[in-house]
């Protein structure tokens, strides 16, 4: 968010070396050789072979044209089950962006700690030590990635993580908002050693969005009809369900959360088997079941079903 003037004076103020400033239009390359922290000894901090230190004002600079970011992220559902981590590489910016898979890890949360995450009765205690246990846990997560990345020649540039979501109230009217989610950034940085990207969802309200659903530009990416211009529709099923419209132009993608997910059914059957089960394997009891039209009748009348886009349910 910051003009090239701005940049500079930071660079200035935070670094004892000669500074080559680094600016989103820069090309070419591996953005290794733009992408830096800007004093040694922070986190991610690494000098380029001419013993300079490049500084760049925001994460994004990496994704430049033509540059090549391998990074790490995680990231944690609704429901509470787990983390996901992921090794990729990451190429350009916008429409034009490209991506590899490199490695994929499913780490599952303990039941007990899964259970404490899921408390409706979290205080400020609570919170704020499930914040550094969350951390720890995410920094496992890339550490895990790390190690791959590691095995094959691969220099990661930094860590992008979304944390464990505990509070999520979009903007509705003239209420007041917000989102928070916990996995402190601090301790992945610095059992890491590199820079984490995080806050999406905050950086999304901030600028007027609704902060959920946040797949709309992987969905595009990912499913977009490059030879056919139509569109296809993608219906995501996590802990909060969300729906996205992939069309042929990126600015005209459309999403929206459409509304409970494997939260409500997660829910259901730790309810019906006393905590025996976590989740409904293969949704194997749900057939074996029916229909209650009237119970249907009953929840589908909740005023969110009738409220125009954009929107997103909550937590």
């Amino acid at each position: 968010p910051y003009g090239g003037q701005r940049r500079l004076e930071i660079a200035r103020a935070m670094c004892t070396e000669p500074v080559l400033l680094c600016l989103e239009h820069m090309a070419g390359g591996d953005c290794r050789t733009y992408l830096r922290a800007c004093r040694p000894g922070y986190a991610g901090a690494r000098a380029t072979p001419d013993r300079r230190i490049v500084v760049a004002g925001e994460s994004a600079s990496c994704f430049v044209t033509g540059a090549i970011c391998p990074l790490a992220a995680t990231v944690t559902g609704t429901s509470c089950d787990g983390i996901d981590a992921v090794l990729v590489r990451v190429k350009g910016t916008g429409p034009a962006l490209a991506m590899k898979l490199i490695a994929y890890k499913n780490i599952p949360y303990p039941p007990i700690f899964r259970t404490r995450l899921l408390s409706e009765h979290l205080n400020a205690k609570d919170i704020c030590l499930l914040n550094f246990e969350v951390g720890d846990k995410l920094a496992e997560a890339a550490l895990s990635m790390l190690a791959i990345a590691k095995e094959q020649g691969v220099l990661v540039d930094f860590i992008a993580s979304h944390g464990q979501t505990v509070a999520h109230y979009p903007p509705r009217g003239h209420d007041t908002f917000g989102t928070l989610q916990i996995g402190e950034s601090a301790i992945i940085a610095e059992r890491t050693g590199l820079m984490v990207v995080n806050d999406f969802r905050p950086r999304d309200m901030a600028a007027g969005g609704q902060g959920a659903p946040l797949v709309p530009y992987a969905d595009w990416l990912i499913w977009r009809q490059r030879k056919e211009q139509r569109s296809v529709a993608c219906l995501n099923i996590g802990g909060i369900a969300n729906f996205t419209v992939v069309t042929p132009q990126l600015e005209d993608v459309i999403a929206f959360d459409t509304g409970p997910g494997n939260m409500a059914i997660d829910g259901a059957m730790r309810l019906l088997t006393k905590g025996n089960k976590e989740y409904d394997k293969d949704g194997a009891t749900a057939a074996k079941g029916m229909v209650i039209e009237e119970f249907m009748e009953y929840l589908l009348g909740h005023k969110y079903f009738t409220k125009v886009p954009p929107k997103s349910t909550g937590k």
